[in-house]
């Protein structure tokens, strides 16, 4: 019997039509797309009539079978919001090197091959020079909900109190999300304004809001998904125990230890929790793997299945922000015998470095 998905792709179309005809669009689309992108080369092949040319056009066959099917790749690469300038100037480049090919002969031909070989060489370093700005603007995101958590202490939360800070606001109300609470600190106040506090966060009242991603609550790195229902995840949590008796080896935070502690920390990237953001949840410690190496290959290529306390879909690493604002990136292969002293605050500052 097949196990539910976790995790579905997002929907990106809404009009019915579209989404039935997607797969068949979709191969037109990448059709125009490819015919823009080798028309100079299509244009070299019919001026020079060299016998090379017969070896371009099984090179363009080659591409016109096989590009259409290679749909999200072609679509990331055209009109991703990495280098897609680059991705342009690289094009106008080749169009320019073929028409002065074409209008000048073989002189250039040496220039034209030299410029080539720079392009292959350096285009590989464009994906991870993205992958690092994502991983940056993650520790923004972290750095961002660590100082507002700070600022809303003491007033919507307390953090002096270990999580869970999902306490009702009305009388008899349902749990709320500390993520619900930071709304009007993040100049999300309308989000606010339309959440119903009778009802429970995944209740038809409140479902549409659970289904609005918020930049902010989702790692870039992160693939656009949700679960089954549409909801979406949060990639940041809190560390919580659902056993919170005393003589819990693995109690986080007790009455000498809290969140406010600049060693200790406040949010964790923790996508193998699957928590969706307006959810009265975060990462339960007593449950989780206290690592954060993948266990196996899906779980390294599809990091929302790690039992991991903590998860990321970085190259590597999973990063943090500390009770006192301060954002850190741990490897995957941190000793876990330090990771279980950084979980419980005691950490030395040679061990956190």
């Amino acid at each position: 019997m097949p196990i539910e998905e976790i995790r579905v792709p997002a929907l990106a179309w809404s009009n019915s039509f579209l989404e039935q005809n997607r797969f068949f669009i979709d191969i037109g689309f990448n059709l125009l797309l490819l015919a823009v992108a080798i028309s100079p080369f299509v244009v070299l092949y019919i001026r020079r009539k060299s016998p090379t040319g017969w070896l371009d056009l099984v090179l363009l066959v080659a591409a016109l079978a096989g590009f259409p099917y290679a749909t999200s790749y072609a679509l990331s690469w055209l009109f991703g919001k990495d280098y897609a300038v680059l991705r342009f100037v690289v094009l106008v480049i080749s169009s320019v090197m073929v028409i002065c090919l074409v209008r000048w002969g073989k002189r250039y031909f040496v220039a034209r091959s030299l410029t080539l070989l720079l392009l292959v060489g350096i285009l590989p370093t464009f994906p991870s020079a993205g992958e690092r700005s994502r991983q940056s603007s993650c520790a923004v995101n972290l750095r961002t909900l660590g100082i507002t958590l700070l600022n809303a202490d003491r007033r919507i939360i307390s953090l002096k109190n270990p999580p869970p800070h999902n306490d009702s606001l009305v009388d008899s109300g349902a749990e709320v999300s500390w993520r619900v609470k930071l709304l009007p600190y993040i100049e999300l106040d309308h989000l606010y304004q339309q959440y119903e506090f009778k009802s429970p966060w995944d209740s038809q009242a409140n479902w549409a809001i659970a289904c609005r991603r918020l930049e902010l609550f989702t790692c870039p790195s992160e693939p656009d998904m949700t679960n089954p229902d549409g909801g979406r995840f949060t990639s940041y949590v809190m560390l919580e125990n659902t056993n919170k008796n005393q003589g819990n080896p693995n109690l986080v935070y007790d009455q000498d230890r809290k969140l406010l502690d600049a060693n200790r920390i406040l949010l964790i990237e923790s996508c193998g929790a699957n928590v969706v953001w307006t959810e009265p949840r975060d990462a339960d410690v007593d449950t989780l793997r206290w690592s954060l190496k993948p266990a196996n290959r899906k779980e390294e290529k599809e990091p929302w299945r790690s039992k991991n306390v903590g998860a990321s879909s970085h190259a590597g690493v999973v990063q943090v922000v500390f009770g006192d604002g301060t954002t850190r990136s741990f490897s995957r292969s941190i000793d876990e015998g330090v990771l279980r002293k950084v979980i419980l605050g005691q950490a030395s500052a040679e061990e956190l470095d």
